[in-house]
């Protein structure tokens, strides 16, 4: 190994990619960008879902009307003395203006824009590295499949876009040696900084940029090894100012050097980190049922397994270079135990999973990798794997940004593998616009597929996205439009993901007791409310202590059946409204009478799960209660139910029929309703039709005694 003064900027082989005569005519890779695109949109434009975002609307406009950024809580009645960072102000801001300007459906469209937007400069990134678009476009597949599920409404779709601004910024000057590429960075820094959070990923990033070049710097000039790969002194020691300027320029802010302390109290605060889905590793059980982990593992094993054929052991001597391609030779069938070490962890419930029982010996291959490839690594590439692999373990939230900022690496690596499996022979000229138009099919293919299907998530129970504009069921919309359509005002205990949205309609006639901001409220009052949520004594001193006007709760983990019935069988509480996910409950105030003498509901409790009978003697004041129910929400397949019980008391056998038809076309999963159904198609002397709502209620629910009997029934003794 020769020794070698201070390199100077050449462009390796590994760069320079594949000849230019097998680029694909503007022709072809135009329309294969058009069906990325399409892609983009069908995995973007789908109901929104995220209730944070009605939180920022709200901040976005205080600080519109007002411009002030609010450093006090303005919103709930719990934590009013305390210190509000809103530390995603101008995501607020300009979530805002596009939602004043076209409402829900525009907020969508910009969400997906800035996901567009991202993968323009991701495409842009990759083209300096020279990676060809057959292998770029079947990256982005993967990348777009692997982030969908978190291509939401709020402000961390622009740390992605930021995340990959910056592999731009750093991959062209790498490309083209223009330091204006650099200069850049910190400025856009200033934006990252007041939108999301995740801007210290982007100082992550930078530091990992400074070690990966001095590590090749000093590579090239001590050993004398990949000389070509590694950057002037003066660019390196630019490259390395990088990071303290960002931090400098993320002082400009509105809350000076508290902006940037305030990640660290948040993700100090051990209740939130361990009790809230995105902040646990993508290991964890729950993440790793997911369809998104099984395709992060696929991600996870190409990535890692592609650095074992990037660049040649041609510098090294005899004996080194033998000693370096039996080590690759080794780590080969290691990283096949690793995609199997990985793959055990999905759906396995056990914790730790046993890749992380076996942590060690992958940190032992780890240093295995390093030792017999040090001479070839590009450390930049390898250390955005390391870096963002390590976030995702850490937490799941950072899956999407880790496939967001290793596609560029991915598609290089790609790329100069196939160049060197070849023999370092150029494809034919013919083969790339085939195989960019095989990537073009595939990308139309599945777009149309999701777009008719939805994306699949694979919890279980399984779960699709809601294709489409608007609203998704799952935000509390018919009860807070209840609430503001009857002007119920005062301190308000709601659901934990149903606060923002009373939050956006209501205040500051309504404050609430909780909401999603967990920096704001802390453990203390956090772990009160989860007490409280779970009914008894703990709920009777949440009351005493707060004194709150009304509830808004969700179905679900707040269905605590002690819960409700401490609200059902208090004096002091009223149902006044429910439907199929939220139910609201209304304090004896005077200024409640009306509304609770109105529509306050005596005999229905929708909160409380199980079979549902009605008395005939009870059955005409169920079917006024019901009558109401249904007027209320009538889109709420539960208030149908208890429509059709009441009326199957009273002996109205048709028109219960009729009601239970409605309420299948409302929710077709619900079994017990083809149960009902079929009863009453044999009252009404049905027979047929009474088999097949018997047969599809064992369709819903597989093994169901009712059902089973009811078909046994019907079809006789056998002869």
């Amino acid at each position: 190994m020769k020794k070698t003064g201070a390199p100077q900027r050449v462009e390796s082989r590994a760069s320079r990619g594949p000849a230019p005569s097998n680029v694909p005519a503007r022709g072809i890779v135009l329309p294969a960008l058009a069906c990325l695109a399409l892609l983009v949109v069908a995995l973007t434009v789908f109901k929104m879902s995220n209730n944070d975002i009605w939180i920022h609307l709200r901040t976005g406009q205080i600080i519109l009307e007002t411009w002030q950024v609010p450093d006090k809580d303005p919103y709930s009645f719990t934590a009013s003395d305390k210190d509000y960072v809103a530390h995603e102000w101008l995501s607020g801001v300009l979530f805002h203006l596009v939602y004043a300007a076209a409402g829900v459906n525009g907020l969508i469209v910009f969400k997906s824009a800035v996901i567009l937007a991202t993968c323009a400069a991701l495409v842009l990134a990759c083209r300096r590295l020279k990676a060809r678009w057959s292998i770029t476009l079947a990256c982005f597949v993967g990348m777009l499949f692997i982030g969908s599920a978190r291509f939401l409404e709020r402000p961390h779709i622009f740390s992605y876009l930021f995340e990959a601004l910056y592999l731009l910024c750093y991959v062209s000057f790498r490309a083209g040696g223009r330091r204006a590429w650099l200069y850049a960075i910190p400025l856009l820094h200033i934006v990252w900084t007041n939108l999301h959070g995740g801007h210290f990923q982007g100082i992550a990033m930078l530091v990992m940029f400074f070690l990966a070049e001095a590590v090749m710097w000093l590579r090239a000039r001590r050993l004398g090894l990949a000389e070509a790969a590694a950057l002037p002194a003066r660019d390196v020691a630019l490259v390395g100012a990088l990071a303290p300027a960002s931090v400098l320029t993320a002082l400009v802010n509105p809350y000076g050097y508290r902006l940037l302390t305030f990640p660290f109290e948040l993700t100090g605060q051990e209740v939130f980190m361990k009790g809230i889905y995105e902040w646990q590793s993508a290991l964890f059980p729950s993440y790793n049922l997911s369809a998104m982990f099984l395709y992060y593992i696929v991600w996870t094993v190409a990535l890692f397994g592609s650095f074992l054929l990037v660049g040649g052991h041609g510098e090294l001597k005899a004996g080194w270079r033998s000693a370096a391609q039996w080590a690759n030779l080794v780590l080969g069938f290691l990283w096949i135990l690793f995609a199997f070490d990985l793959y055990a962890a999905y759906k396995d419930a056990t914790v730790p999973t046993s890749i992380e029982e076996h942590a060690g010996l992958w940190l032992a291959v780890l240093a295995l990798f390093l030792a017999a490839n040090f001479h070839r690594l590009e450390f930049h590439h390898a250390g955005i794997a390391a870096l963002f692999f390590a976030l995702s373990l850490r937490h799941n939230r950072a899956v999407t940004d880790a496939v967001v900022a290793t596609l560029p690496t991915l598609a290089h690596n790609l790329e100069v593998s196939a160049g060197r499996l070849r023999g370092r022979r150029p494809a034919s000229a013919r083969q790339e616009p085939w195989a960019v138009a095989a990537a073009a099919a595939v990308m139309i293919a599945l777009a149309v597929f999701t777009w008719r299907n939805s994306y699949h998530f694979g919890f279980n129970p399984h779960t699709r996205r809601e294709m489409g504009m608007g609203i998704a069921s799952n935000m509390p919309v018919g009860a807070v439009d209840y609430i503001a359509a009857n002007n119920i005002d005062g301190r308000a205990v709601p659901s934990y993901n149903a606060a923002a949205m009373l939050i956006h309609r209501t205040w500051p006639a309504v404050k609430v007791s909780m909401d999603s901001r967990n920096d704001v409220y802390g453990e203390a009052l956090y772990e009160e409310y989860v007490a409280a949520m779970g009914g008894g004594k703990a709920l009777e001193d949440y009351i005493q202590r707060w004194d709150p006007d009304f509830f808004l709760i969700s179905y679900g983990t707040d269905r605590s059946p002690a819960f409700v019935s401490y609200l059902d069988a208090s004096p002091e509480w009223t149902l006044v409204y429910f439907d199929d996910r939220q139910v609201v409950y209304l304090r004896d105030r005077p200024r409640f009478r009306p509304i609770i003498e109105r529509d306050g509901y005596h005999l229905i409790r929708p909160a409380h799960a199980g079979p549902i009978e009605v008395r005939q003697e009870d059955g005409p004041r169920w079917l006024q209660e019901a009558d109401r129910a249904v007027a209320a929400a009538p889109d709420s397949w539960s208030a149908s139910l208890y429509r059709a019980k009441a009326l199957l008391s009273l002996g109205r056998h048709a028109e219960s029929l009729d009601e239970t038809r409605r309420l299948l076309g409302l929710n077709s999963a619900y079994f017990p309703a083809w149960y009902d159904l079929g009863y009453l198609y044999l009252q009404t002397g049905q027979p047929g039709p009474a088999a097949q709502a018997f047969a599809a209620c064992l369709e819903a629910r597989p093994g169901h005694a009712p059902c089973r009997d009811a078909l046994s029934r019907m079809k006789g003794p056998a002869p």
